[in-house]
């Protein structure tokens, strides 16, 4: 509500005197108790529009620099991680082979069963002793048996077999397994060659055999078929204590 002056005790002051002629000059008086004090409600509200609209402007600029400064460091942070985890899966893609070595070989049946045998086994059968080490450090192998596997002597194969179905590895990195071969079971082996591996000198042998590997770690997870081939010497007879004296193993993908 607009703010009036109490009405005044002083008197009201006469008409001013006529001017004189070819003067245009018009003299408007106010009462003095009906001047406002305060603005119409509608220049308030102008007045609020446009101090808004003001503040508004200078606002909106401050926004965006607060969410450039924002955006910046968070990209900053994706980007240094993004390269960092490519960088770990690179490494990991190329990991190394696990180191293949034999044992132990023995040999059982080296001799045929009688005719008049009930013997349904195949004869003869090696048995040989393999460890896997794992050489990633950062890297779990898991093998999976099953493969394929032939053993030669005198450039002949002598037995097939294939690895064991599960193969586990212990805390130390390493797989610890056997593969077993036996010979056709329908013929002996030469003579030759038994008297060889019965004997007490130095006999050179190969095995082949399929390995499935499994790589796994937290970024990267991978199989891999592997052939493994192991040229080893063997010294004494394969029947008693056989030891090996010499042997190379490589893979192959």
């Amino acid at each position: 509500m607009e703010e009036r002056l109490p009405p005044s005790d002083a008197p009201i002051l006469p008409l001013p005197l006529p001017l004189p002629p070819g003067h245009q000059t018009y003299v408007v008086q106010f009462p003095q108790d009906s001047v406002c004090r305060v603005p119409p409600p509608d220049h308030a509200r102008i007045v609020e529009e446009h101090t808004r609209k003001t503040a508004l402007k200078l606002s909106q600029p401050r926004r965006r620099r607060f969410r450039c400064s924002l955006a910046l460091p968070i990209f900053l942070i994706v980007f240094v991680v993004t390269i960092a985890i490519l960088t770990a899966r690179s490494t990991l893609y190329r990991p190394i082979n696990p180191a293949f070595n034999v044992t132990y070989i023995r040999v059982y049946n080296m001799t045929a069963p009688p005719k008049n045998s009930n013997s349904t086994g195949r004869w003869p059968e090696f048995r040989i002793g393999i460890r896997a080490g794992n050489r990633n450090p950062w890297l779990t192998m898991n093998y999976c048996g099953g493969g394929a596997a032939s053993l030669e002597f005198k450039d002949r194969r002598i037995a097939l077999g294939k690895a064991p179905a599960t193969i586990n590895e212990n805390n130390d990195g390493n797989a610890n397994f056997t593969v077993c071969l036996t010979g056709n079971g329908t013929a002996a082996l030469p003579k030759v060659l038994k008297e060889k591996l019965s004997s007490e000198g130095e006999k050179y042998m190969e095995l082949a055999m399929d390995l499935t590997v499994e790589m796994r770690s937290l970024l990267r997870n991978e199989e891999l078929n592997l052939q493994i081939l192991c040229d080893f010497k063997v010294q004494n007879s394969l029947a008693k204590n056989a030891k090996i004296s010499w042997q190379s193993c490589v893979i192959g993908l």
